[in-house]
């Protein structure tokens, strides 16, 4: 036979020989990018169920929330700290004026009240802006340092230490009593949203680390249907 000829024949069948090969990687690629997508979709699914629960398993719904201003201390999602109010409203339940959190990180705080209507609040082996949910909205290379403050109509905000850029104390000023009934402050804790006790002005207090409570499938509403 021609060398050519042979040499074709060799390649076909070196072709041959690797196509089960290259089959088997393709059905491994594609069975492993299916676990992969169904194992995230069941991720989501959970944190949209740990989400509802914090509302369900918590005291919120007990609360009167219509008018009122909420304050999260810390949460750990997206969902509770910053949208609460829209979970409440898809689900038919009274709305409060308002709903903000005052940090999104993976640390508890040390709690003060120096004035009736101040609350300082220290991260406790942490700080502000460093972990995913606080990074979505500010880069990491645009630091507030100690003295930087934020003035709003409804609070100022005043960094009282930082540690490389981030802060790890800050000061809040509301325009009225932290004991005024407009304000409802609450915690992010393994059994829900649970209303949180100011302390006394001139008395400490904790903020415990931000948790969502752990469900199984079936527990994701808050109407109970």
């Amino acid at each position: 036979a021609h060398p050519s000829a042979r040499l074709l024949v060799q390649r076909r069948a070196r072709g041959l020989l690797l196509a089960p090969l290259a089959a088997t990687t393709l059905g491994l690629g594609v069975v492993g990018d299916v676990w992969w997508g169904d194992s995230q979709v069941e991720h989501v699914k959970g944190l949209q169920r740990a989400a509802i629960a914090s509302f369900t398993h918590g005291d919120v719904l007990a609360q009167e929330l219509e008018g009122r201003e909420v304050i999260v201390l810390n949460s750990n999602s997206q969902a509770v700290g910053l949208y609460g109010e829209f979970v409440l409203a898809a689900y038919g339940q009274p709305v409060p004026a308002s709903w903000r959190t005052l940090a999104m990180g993976e640390f508890a705080m040390f709690a003060s009240r120096p004035r009736d209507n101040v609350l300082e609040l220290a991260a406790i082996q942490g700080a502000w802006l460093r972990g995913p949910n606080e990074l979505f909205f500010r880069r990491e290379d645009r630091h507030v340092v100690t003295g930087d403050v934020f003035e709003y109509p409804s609070l100022r905000v005043e960094v009282l230490a930082d540690e490389d850029g981030d802060p790890t104390k800050v000061r809040m000023t509301f325009p009225h009593s932290l004991e005024d009934p407009r304000y409802l402050f609450l915690s992010s804790t393994p059994k829900g949203l649970r209303k949180w006790a100011v302390p006394a002005v001139g008395k400490p207090g904790v903020v415990p680390l931000p948790r969502m409570p752990v469900v199984e499938e079936g527990e994701s509403r808050i109407d109970g249907d």
